[in-house]
């Protein structure tokens, strides 16, 4: 049988399991690779050897974890800080600016924490601490502190216990600092910090004065929480004053009534009322000159509600608290309740932003609860009501109630609130303004997630779960009126299987490609857009390194990912903070990175050497000047000798591509090609900007893939063009095709054609 030509004009079907090996009839499969290390898979098919990486500085800690975050300046400029234990660290465009702050975050807990920026404010949540409010005031002037809500949101009652009593709690004063008293045992040392809500029933209350002629008198402060009346009698002239005070100290003239007295009689008595939207203090003032003046100012009875901070704690029937709204009075009260955020209680475990609210969500008490805060006031998570209403911007706490009360993992704003917990996946709709009346939440997946940050790509939510082994997605469906996805790991579950996804990060430009860090340290990546149906696996090995951590910073023309990579160099462990190089299509060998953690060297003059400490005894790959130098081993003072002069240097650790087909397949007259015995005797590549390279069917039978036409050039000049290359294997089952990679170039594939023929 004479050979045919199989063309593979693709490779977005991505990296491939061996159990889908064998799928020939899923269409992905004429696409795919059964290998694609240290890879980037192009959305528009084509392959191509992963840039390397750019050593920046190292963490503060080398044998312990960190993560990365943006901290977002402006659309195409951001921050990254570096967030381990107890610390954290700013940088900015590849250098840390020398700011470090204070946090009381454990290693443990990295994982755990969620971050959400508004402006130049970032609310970092924990579950574990309260939440810190880390601010950049400057460039290099950054603070971070607790964050303290103005008005806590109020919900845990206490006042009735499970055997029927009732608790009361007295007020030793109504402002300043005061202690706390119960009937019995309701206090403990974890409420330090937390806020205590006291309602107590204010009575109706007058106060009556009487002035003759020539005299002036006041009454006492009268606490006005609602409603008030003042009615006077007699005949009278002068002047009657009512004052309003915040705080019962500093006065101002609220109303002020004028009568004027002649021939025994007066022209006025006054009988008016009114209300005030906030609790405060009221007199009235009398000064008459002529007549008898009689007049009475009441405050009608209400509910007074205040609230303390818990400061001290005494013994479980007495804590010392200072008060944040005034008490109504220093009488007992069954009427109270305590803050939801505490070290009782807990601490909100994620965060976002979400119609023009500050949303918490998940504490220990509240695993499954959200609360959002009044409409533009992120400060304040009080309740008002109105006419025995709750008003429309009040502050609300919504709960997501279902068979099992699973953990709120993550909160992911969009058009709607998307709300990932530990066993399933809800929806707030925001179709309409949410409201303390009018919200909704609705249950669409029981799949679960797991601490791995999900990422909002275009209307679709991309979240690994619960167990950490599956990557999905999930949008809105309109077919079925609700959210749901696709499991993206179907046909790479050897990626994924036996391992956990730990952290995420999305770079949109140049490729679309989300990258996750595995719990051994490789990344994953998947090159993602939904809308051509193309979601394709690679995974990257950074040498002996592992990857820690991984975040996506934006820039003018693309996307930077950033890498915290522990390393053992010269047998000690350290973490450093490296960047993958940008995507280049210069045909300037020089201006592509083909090595990790490497830096490059610029001088004015000709030099011998160059120093690289942190690298001390790697082994490292040396390009010059446009060619490639012998690979060396760094001394120990990190100096690297060059066999040859150079003033263009860039040294840095090898990178080994490893890219395999899978077996071929067309349809014959005779059938499959499955399990029939073929010999691919050639192949030809589409390059684009190559150089390097060996090729064969296995690993252990390679042959150099050769550039003579550019070695008579008497340079080093990348090759675009097809490239016509002898396999060095006779007939097998298989015809698979194996390029392997571990020079400092590019190496970019467009297509390959197999030359194949039957027999054997």
């Amino acid at each position: 049988m004479s050979a045919i030509y199989i063309l593979q004009p693709s490779f977005a079907g991505g990296e491939i399991s061996s159990e889908v090996a064998s799928r020939t009839d899923i269409n992905k499969y004429q696409s795919a690779v059964l290998n694609a290390e240290n890879a980037v898979v192009k959305p528009y098919g084509g392959l191509e050897k992963r840039q390397g990486t750019e050593y920046l500085g190292t963490a503060k800690y080398g044998d312990k974890a960190c993560l990365l975050v943006e901290f977002s300046e402006s659309a195409n400029s951001s921050y990254m800080l570096e967030v381990g234990e107890k610390y954290i660290r700013v940088w900015y465009e590849g250098s840390y600016i020398g700011v470090e702050l204070a946090t009381p975050f454990e290693e443990t807990e990295l994982n755990s924490l969620r971050f959400n920026q508004s402006a130049d404010v970032m609310y970092i949540c924990s579950g574990s601490h309260p939440v810190q409010e880390l601010r950049r005031n400057s460039f290099d002037d950054w603070t971070i502190s607790e964050f303290d809500s103005s008005q806590p949101y109020f919900d845990i009652a206490n006042g009735l216990a499970l055997d029927g009593t009732t608790t009361m709690v007295t007020p030793s004063a109504t402002s300043g600092t005061i202690t706390l008293t119960a009937s019995k045992d309701t206090f403990t040392s974890a409420m330090v910090g937390g806020h205590v809500q006291l309602s107590q029933e204010i009575e109706s209350k007058t106060e009556s004065l009487t002035v003759a002629e020539g005299a002036t008198k006041e009454t006492a402060a009268l606490l006005c929480g609602q409603g008030w009346k003042i009615l006077s009698h007699g005949k009278w002239g002068g002047t009657i004053t009512i004052y309003q005070s915040e705080d019962g100290t500093n006065w101002k003239e609220y109303r002020k009534y004028v009568g004027k007295y002649e021939d025994g009689t007066g022209d006025l008595n006054v009988s008016e009322s009114g209300t005030f939207d906030e609790h405060t203090y009221i007199k009235m003032s009398i000064a008459c000159n002529g007549g008898t003046c009689e007049c009475d100012l009441t405050v009608y009875g209400y509910t007074h509600t205040g609230s303390v901070k818990i400061t001290s704690y005494t013994s479980a029937v007495k804590v010392t608290a200072t008060v944040v709204d005034k008490l109504g009075s220093t009488e007992k009260t069954s009427d109270f309740c305590f803050s939801v955020w505490s070290e009782a209680y807990g601490y909100p475990s994620c965060s976002c932003f979400f119609q023009d609210r500050l949303c918490f969500a998940g504490n220990t008490y509240y695993p499954h609860s959200i609360w959002m805060s009044r409409s533009g006031d992120y400060y304040n998570f009080s309740v008002e009501k109105a006419n025995g209403t709750v008003t429309d911007d009040s502050a609300i706490m919504a709960s997501l109630i279902s068979r099992k009360m699973y953990k709120i993992n993550h909160l992911v704003p969009g058009q709607d609130l998307a709300v990932l917990t530990n066993g399933n996946e809800w929806v707030i709709s925001g179709s309409e303004v949410v409201t303390p009346a009018n919200i909704n939440p609705k249950m669409q997946t029981t799949r679960g997630s797991n601490e791995c940050e999900p990422l909002f790509i275009g209307s679709r939510v991309i979240y690994v779960q619960r167990r950490g082994g599956t990557v999905r997605d999930m949008g809105y469906s309109y077919e079925s009126d609700n959210y749901a996805g696709d499991d993206l790991t179907q046909l790479a579950k050897h990626l994924v299987n036996g391992y956990d996804l730990i952290d995420s990060a999305y770079c949109q430009e140049p490729y679309s490609i989300v990258h996750f860090v595995r719990s051994d340290g490789v990344l994953v990546e998947l090159t993602y857009i939904r809308e051509q149906n193309v979601y394709a696996w690679a995974h990257s090995v950074l040498g002996t390194g592992r990857a820690l951590a991984v975040c996506a910073v934006p820039g003018m023309e693309e996307d930077t990912l950033y890498i915290a990579v522990q390393r053992t160099i010269n047998g000690e462990t350290a973490t450093y903070i490296e960047r993958a190089a940008k995507h280049c299509t210069s045909e300037d060998i020089m201006a592509h990175t083909g090595a990790d953690s490497s830096v490059r060297f610029s001088f004015e003059e000709e030099v011998m050497s160059v120093s690289v400490p942190h690298l001390v005894g790697e082994t490292v790959q040396i390009m010059a000047d446009g060619r490639r130098q012998p690979d060396t081993i760094v001394g120990e003072d990190g100096t690297v000798a060059l066999v040859m002069p150079a003033k263009d240097i860039r040294v840095g650790l090898p990178i080994l591509m490893v890219v395999e087909l899978p077996n071929v397949e067309v349809e014959t007259r005779e059938g499959t090609m499955q399990g029939r015995k073929k010999d691919v005797k050639e192949v030809i590549l589409r390059l684009e900007r190559s150089l390097g390279g060996n090729l064969g069917q296995r690993e252990d039978a390679l042959d150099m893939i050769y550039y003579d036409e550019l070695l008579e050039m008497g340079a080093y000049p990348l090759y675009s063009g097809d490239k016509h290359c002898t396999v060095p294997v006779n007939f097998n089952d298989s015809g698979r095709v194996l390029i392997r990679h571990e020079e400092p170039y590019p190496f970019s594939l467009c297509s390959i054609v197999r030359k194949v023929q039957f027999g054997g």
